[in-house]
């Protein structure tokens, strides 16, 4: 199984594979302390055992596990491991059910880690099912059972394993194919940035405080006619190379339609007049075929997108108007005079 199917299975919350390891040990804990209570030959080890269940449970359960990658809850198969071996070593554990409390824990390692697991586990499953037969009161037999407990315990884990890790790289495969096709549909191609649909995005996606941009090449139909769309076509995808290479990482620009374009500033208020005319100064400075014009908005509390687009574009005419190769923000008359300053 390659690392990217393995990347998805363990990038999940490791919040489930603990709840479900605790629950079962607190279970476990409450059924053997009641059956301590309720059986006539009461043991005190017996008791001490569903104790140590129930403390080792909680304290699972209380764990921050959010906080550690999710591998790490891989140290609950061993802890499980030793429980029952403890467990069977006092007699706790019948020999019916001894093997059958290791394929549980085998079937947890199936659900929540990475296919192959289960291999790196079988030595520490098998010290811990044969210690008790050694050290202490349990059945010689469980020794002699081990050859047939241990491959359905890794049996049991790498079936669900490697079936949930292919359901999860089928899923991401899906999750990449739709993302890379709604990105190309978003995406202008002659310049490489967002088309009017992304810009559409864009707008739907403002803040009160972002600013938008409106900008539009000057007298782009002469260069159409005069040079040809071939030539058009150099420019708009110089000045696409130039926005986006003049913006913030936060900031985003998509083709709007023909020579226009929107750009949107996060956070930027009315510091967008003085970025946006030293996009203007600086296209300049290149010394285009056509200069450009933008208008100015910034978005305000309980305000429409379209209301904040209409502004902007608004202002772009004022710009144009005004004798293009300049910046327009729509606003209060101060910010009208600040921002109508011809380049």
């Amino acid at each position: 199984m390659d690392a990217g199917v393995k990347t998805v299975q363990l990038n999940e919350s490791p919040r489930k594979a603990t709840r479900y390891a605790a629950a079962v040990l607190v279970g476990g804990g409450a059924v053997g302390f009641l059956s301590n209570h309720l059986l006539v030959d009461y043991r005190r080890s017996n008791e001490l055992i569903a104790v140590l269940d129930l403390a080792v449970g909680l304290l699972v359960w209380l764990l921050p596990w959010e906080r550690w990658p999710a591998r790490a809850t891989i140290v609950l198969a061993p802890v499980g491991f030793a429980m029952i071996a403890l467990s069977r070593s006092v007699g706790t554990v019948q020999p019916a059910s001894y093997g059958v409390v290791f394929v549980m824990v085998f079937i947890w390692v199936g659900h929540t880690q990475p296919p192959g697991t289960a291999f790196f586990l079988a030595p520490v499953a098998a010290a811990a099912y044969v210690v008790p037969s050694l050290v202490a009161s349990g059945d010689p037999a469980d020794v002699r059972s081990l050859p047939v407990v241990l491959p359905v315990c890794v049996i049991a884990a790498e079936i669900p394993a490697r079936m949930l890790a292919r359901l999860a790289a089928a899923r991401a495969a899906e999750h990449a194919e739709a993302t890379a096709f709604a990105e190309a549909a978003q995406t202008d191609d002659l310049t490489g940035l967002g088309n009017r649909r992304r810009g559409n995005v864009l707008l739907d996606s403002l803040q009160p405080g972002d600013a938008l941009l409106v900008l539009d090449l000057d007298h782009f139909k002469d260069v159409n006619d005069r040079l040809g769309h071939r030539e058009g076509d150099r420019v708009l995808i110089e000045l696409g190379h130039f926005l986006a290479s003049h913006l913030r990482d936060a900031d985003d620009v998509a083709r709007y339609g023909g020579e226009e374009f929107v750009v949107v500033l996060r956070s930027a208020g009315l510091g967008a007049v003085g970025t946006a005319e030293r996009l203007v100064a600086a296209w300049r400075e290149r010394r285009p075929l056509v200069t450009f014009s933008v208008g100015i908005a910034v978005h305000g509390h309980g305000r429409s997108p379209t209301v904040t687009f209409g502004e902007a574009d608004a202002a772009l005419y004022q710009a144009k108007r005004a004798g293009r190769d300049r910046v327009r923000y729509h606003g209060d008359e101060a910010g009208d005079a600040a921002a109508d300053v011809a380049l």
